[in-house]
């Protein structure tokens, strides 16, 4: 009988894959995500990026918005993929070096599933965020973690490492608890092949369609 696999961290996890991620990532999702994000926080003048990784987003969205966009993220080994890009560090979700009220937008991309404490993490995210702010979060669905487990299996996707899957309903009762009011909630299709025209293609068409895919997509707003 084989002994069982040790248990990874979250950080060990992503520092194994640092150097292959930025080519191992999907085109498909990165392309949607930015769209998402530009059509929701294109009011907000100061951003953050909690889990903001090696930071390929960061980079689109100062160059889409001309706009400050700085970047946290736990691991120090995904921020070293990106030198030259600045305004990023290394730090917890859960302790954000900021004060309170500083951004008038946050973005938390495929972050929530991996933290122990996901309301903690809300609580942080709610603090730096100044009344009226808005948040654009994905988190893959717990409703779709078969097929989700089923791209990992095949490859078709980065491992996921450590991780648990939220529901709709427990994301938004986190989100309630904390501080924030949703502006919408939805499930979006990411799929684990695809460029970037299909990204835009899928963007547009699920717009008009009801709510499906396999990760969910909460923007909300602070609103005490």
């Amino acid at each position: 009988m084989n002994a069982p696999r040790p248990r990874v961290s979250t950080q060990a996890h992503y520092a194994q894959l640092a150097e292959v991620y930025a080519e191992r990532a999907n085109v498909h999702a990165n392309e949607r995500y930015r769209l998402e994000c530009l059509e929701w926080i294109k009011p907000c003048r100061k951003i953050l990026d909690v889990g903001c990784g090696t930071t390929n987003l960061i980079a689109e969205l100062r160059r889409d918005l001309q706009k400050d966009v700085f970047g946290i993220d736990a691991s120090v080994a995904m921020l070293a993929q990106s030198p030259g890009r600045g305004c990023v560090a290394g730090s917890l979700a859960e302790q954000l070096p900021f004060g309170d009220n500083t951004f008038d937008g946050v973005l938390s991309i495929n972050l929530l599933e991996h933290v122990a404490e996901p309301r903690r993490v809300l609580q942080e995210l709610v603090r730096v965020l100044r009344v009226g702010g808005r948040l654009a979060l994905a988190t893959p669905a717990a409703e779709c973690s078969a097929f989700l487990d089923l791209a990992e299996r095949l490859r078709l996707k980065i491992p996921e490492g450590p991780h648990r899957f939220l529901r709709r309903q427990e994301l938004l009762e986190f989100a309630a608890a904390t501080g924030f009011r949703a502006v919408t909630c939805r499930q979006i299709l990411i799929l684990p092949i695809g460029g970037k025209r299909l990204a835009r293609a899928m963007y547009s068409i699920e717009r008009r369609m009801p709510s499906i895919g396999l990760v969910h997509w909460l923007v909300a707003e602070r609103d005490r």
